[in-house]
């Protein structure tokens, strides 16, 4: 049975949300984000309301990131990731590299979009990185938003051999699902890095 050490990003790797900045980073660069900023509000506002939480999550967080574009993308990708890179936390690389040579198979799973997200780990040592399927034509369209227990599903159905999840590594209770398969949970503080005890600690 393959021994696996799950790590989300956000909060846990890397200080502060990649989506979020993305979105900021775009503002300072582009008029879209802020002639689409009512769409990504209202998206925003429906994916906190229980009655539509779960049952049009990928459609309100297409709402939410109408503003991007493959031309968007195209001019300001590259600059966003060397700036948010210095985000990460100083043991995240190391931890990951002394877990694949502990013998662990070390998967990524994230909420973020998977064309940022595989860009902003692409110098780490993951076997595997996970992240909200987005559509290649329409890159701001979330196809699978890879959150809560959609992370499991995720991991089942890239995992093509039985699997134990031997360590997860998160700082959100939106991670509860996946945290709980493991053997052994890391909280981590999303504002210094550092481990804590519990979730809401």
């Amino acid at each position: 049975m393959k021994k696996v050490v799950v790590f989300d990003f956000d909060g846990t790797l890397s200080a502060s949300d990649a989506t979020f900045e993305f979105w900021r980073y775009a503002a300072r660069r582009s008029v879209r984000p802020w002639i689409f900023l009512p769409c990504t509000v209202f998206g925003r506002l429906l994916t906190k309301t229980r009655w539509f939480r779960t049952s049009t999550n990928a459609r309100n967080r297409t709402l939410m990131y109408g503003y991007i574009s493959k031309k968007l993308i195209a001019r300001i990708k590259d600059g966003f990731v060397k700036e948010h890179s210095l985000r990460r936390f100083g043991w995240a690389a190391e931890q990951v590299s002394a877990e694949r040579k502990a013998g662990n198979y070390v998967v990524l799973i994230s909420a973020g979009f998977d064309w940022l997200i595989k860009s902003l780990v692409k110098d780490m040592e993951f076997d595997l990185v996970l992240a909200s399927v987005t559509d290649k034509k329409r890159p701001g369209k979330v196809k699978f938003p890879c959150f809560k227990t959609n992370k499991v599903i995720a991991l089942d159905s890239a995992m093509k051999s039985k699997y134990k999840i031997v360590r997860s590594y998160s700082d959100s209770k939106n991670d509860l699902p996946i945290m709980s398969l493991a053997d052994e949970q890391i909280w981590i503080d999303p504002r210094t890095g550092c481990r804590k005890l519990t979730v809401d600690s």
